[in-house]
């Protein structure tokens, strides 16, 4: 054999050796690099499960009046080199290896929520999961991720309830609400058993923030949100915008004995007042728009009518008595009376009311409140006032619901020349219980 010929041999049998061991080696290290991706998704499964399962109650909390389901986390395994995918959804937790075959799903938590973010963190050791809610910021060990916060454009339902003559109709409307810089957590403390549509009474200082720029001038911008911090609650502002003391009442759906907490919201120059008492309270009239009240009387000689000459509430108030000719109406009565939106419960009614009388002297007539067949309060119209006083009774009302105000003969020659009545504003029936929900306002969280 040829010199060159041998050469030629030892070539490529050295060439198809060293091929051959390139070969081996290579399925070696595909073998083991496999081997390591499957442990390291293997790994990071575990991990995930450990901590995703606590982030879902998060969500549930932060995000359960979202419409979709889908939350994607991406954590860089550094030690393997490769992007491991967690998908949360409602369907469960997915994990794969991006270029891989290899997933692996769990059922965890049944989410109904919408959001997206990335963060990265190490597989290498523990990875601790914290929220911050003041903050609205999920932490993955020390790196930070903001949540899409339950104050930024939303669709929200809120529900409300009116009523004409005793027909009661319940609607829920939806809005788009804009984006809140600040709200305050309101803890309500409760003795009692479980309290249903109740009226709670919030007094908190607005004067501070209207000078620092953090609320419209005019309070327009508050809202009160139930615990979850979605759910618009209906409110009344009474009195004291921008002062040390405003005074508001909020319609809480259920106030669980011990504690509750709901939140106060402001902070968004775009908005306009929602404060309704007609939503708020089972009755609240201060006489201003429709007349919705049925009038009654037992004599011709009665009457009652808007009046716009003395008021409390911007321009009227309603007048109720005898109308002044000489006519006996005895122990007749006049009333105006109407159904609250629920019956069968314990109120407390407040109302402003001037007495008139033409008379000298007492026991001819009196001003009184009915809640159904039951006299609730009364007071009789001698001596007449020149002003309003504010009164207040407590009483339950029949399954009706029932409330009347009403002017009634105490004698059975009480002639109606002389006039007899008073003028009725800002009539105002609530729920009642004994001892009341106190409430307190907790500290400014910027959003």
């Amino acid at each position: 054999m040829k010199k060159g010929q041998s050469l030629i041999i030892q070539f490529a049998l050295f060439f198809l050796l060293g091929f051959s061991l390139f070969i081996t080696i290579g399925s070696f290290f595909k073998s083991q690099s496999e081997s390591f991706r499957s442990e390291s998704i293997e790994y990071n499964t575990k991990l995930a499960n450990s901590y995703l399962s606590a982030f879902a109650i998060v969500l549930v909390d932060n995000c359960k009046n979202c419409d979709q389901a889908s939350v994607l986390i991406k954590l860089e395994n550094t030690t393997a080199g490769y992007f491991f995918e967690e998908k949360l959804s409602s369907l469960g937790l997915n994990i794969s290896a991006p270029g891989t075959p290899q997933s692996f799903t769990s059922s965890i938590h049944n989410l109904n929520c919408s959001t997206d973010f990335f963060g990265r963190a190490s597989s290498a050791k523990p990875i601790y999961l914290t929220f911050n809610r003041s903050q609205n910021v999920l932490y993955l060990g020390e790196l930070g991720i903001t949540l899409p916060s339950t104050t930024t454009t939303s669709s929200t339902t809120t529900s409300s309830t009116t009523t004409t003559q005793g027909s009661t109709t319940t609607s829920s409307t939806t809005t788009t609400l804009p984006p809140w810089s600040y709200r305050k957590p309101v803890t309500i403390s409760n003795s009692l058993s479980t309290l249903t549509d109740y009226q709670v009474l919030v007094t908190t200082g607005t004067a501070s923030l209207i000078s620092a720029g953090k609320m419209r001038s005019d309070c327009g911008d508050i809202r009160f949100r139930d615990s979850d911090g979605t759910t618009d609650l209906n409110y009344w502002i009474e009195s004291g915008c921008n002062s040390g003391s405003t005074i508001m009442w909020i319609k809480v759906p259920s106030v669980p004995s011990g504690t509750k907490t709901i939140y106060m919201y402001y902070g968004n120059a775009s908005a306009s007042t929602e404060s309704n008492g007609a939503n708020t309270f089972l009755i609240f009239d201060n006489f201003e728009g429709t007349f919705t009240w049925t009038y009654e009387e037992t004599h011709a000689n009665f009457e009652g009518a808007l009046d716009s000459s003395t008021y409390v509430s911007p321009t009227k108030s309603y007048r109720l008595g005898t109308d002044g000719t000489y006519v006996a109406v005895g122990t007749g009565y006049a009333q105006i009376k109407k159904n609250a939106v629920e019956g069968n419960v314990n109120v407390k009614i407040r109302f402003n009311l001037r007495r008139s009388t033409t008379y000298t002297t007492g026991g001819w007539a009196e001003n009184s409140v009915w809640f159904g067949a039951t006299r609730a309060w009364n007071q009789d119209v001698y001596p007449a006032t020149t002003s309003f006083s504010t009164y207040e009774a407590t009483g339950t009302l029949p399954a009706s619901g029932q409330v009347s105000l009403r002017v009634q003969g105490l004698q059975t020659d009480t002639y109606a020349y002389w006039y007899h009545g008073g003028y009725w504003d800002n009539v105002i029936v609530r729920k009642y219980s004994s001892p009341e929900p106190t409430t307190s306002v907790g500290t400014e969280e910027k959003l």
